[in-house]
């Protein structure tokens, strides 16, 4: 299993009380489980979608800089030393 950083901004960074956190897995979806499992019942239902179960799709995650759907998607394999970066939705105006 790799050993990635997850980074969080914004609004995910306050639900976590950190800007980063390191965890092991093979995939993406591996480790967004394993943070939702540090972070619990409040993080996934701000991050994922109730009725699908999948990542809600306003929100953006790259892996060393990419986002994942110019890649393999979830199923991204992830290696040592891989950041991966969740951002939430950003409003403005």
């Amino acid at each position: 299993m790799a050993k990635v950083v997850v980074k969080f901004f914004t609004t995910l960074r306050e639900l976590t009380g950190e800007k980063q956190t390191e965890v092991r897995g093979d995939t993406v979806a591996g480790i967004v489980e394993k943070v939702i499992e540090k972070y619990g019942s409040k993080f996934r239902h701000t991050l994922l979608d109730k009725e699908t179960g999948r990542i809600k799709p306003f929100y953006s995650i790259l892996v060393n800089g990419i986002r994942l759907n110019l890649r393999e998607g979830m199923d991204t394999a992830v290696k040592d030393g891989d950041i991966i970066a969740i951002f939430p939705p950003v409003g403005g105006g």
